[in-house]
């Protein structure tokens, strides 16, 4: 009886759990904010990701043996495991960078957003 309380106790604290929606964080740098925002709002319109930051950055990396340093925009798009491929093919498909960096981060979601979220991206 104890050890069935136990379970219905921690299946309880699952269900409650702040953390128990599993989203993933696409993060993807641009050439300028104008190039960053067609793209976001491309992707938002067509409900491939429910919500998207977006903030200017210095991006440093080596080109041709030498450190280069470029002004560049990185956006962090918030979407559902099922629709990260749709996004990924989408922002290849509209990214004037031969070679976009895009970056999946998994990540875990608080309840009441993540139902947020999969209204958002099923409108």
């Amino acid at each position: 009886m104890a050890s069935t309380l136990k379970s219905q106790r921690r299946n309880k604290e699952a269900e409650l759990s702040p953390s128990n929606m599993d989203i993933c964080l696409v993060l993807v740098t641009h050439p300028n904010a104008k190039h960053a925002e067609n793209i976001v709002r491309g992707a938002v319109e067509k409900g491939l990701a429910a919500c998207v930051l977006q903030a200017p950055m210095a991006s440093f990396y080596i080109w041709e043996d030498a450190l280069t340093e470029d002004n560049e925009v990185v956006t962090l798009f918030k979407t559902v495991n099922e629709k990260v491929s749709l996004l990924e093919n989408y922002v290849k498909s509209h990214h004037e960078y031969d070679v976009p960096a895009i970056i999946r981060v998994p990540a875990k979601a608080d309840s009441a957003y993540g139902r947020w979220m999969n209204d958002a991206l099923e409108r």
